[in-house]
């Protein structure tokens, strides 16, 4: 038996915290993730999954500017 999976999860943008008195806010970021799997009897499966598939660079941004604070790439899985 054969399954299939794909995920694609989305956060709008949001307020991060605060760093040495000025605030920062993360930008919006959406995620895909996708899973395969095989089942080959009751004892033995063998599944595939991947994470970060589209590989997206969040950004930090300094909340009275429009300058970045950071970016992050954190590569697939």
């Amino acid at each position: 038996m054969f399954n299939a999976r794909v995920s694609y999860t989305y956060r709008s943008a949001f307020y991060s915290g605060l760093d040495r008195s000025s605030a920062f806010t993360q930008d919006a970021i959406g995620t895909l993730s996708a899973s395969l799997g095989y089942t080959m009897n009751e004892h033995f499966s063998i599944t595939l999954d991947g994470m970060n598939l589209n590989n997206p660079t969040p950004q930090v941004l300094w909340l009275e500017s429009v300058s970045a604070r950071a970016f992050y790439k954190n590569g697939s899985q």
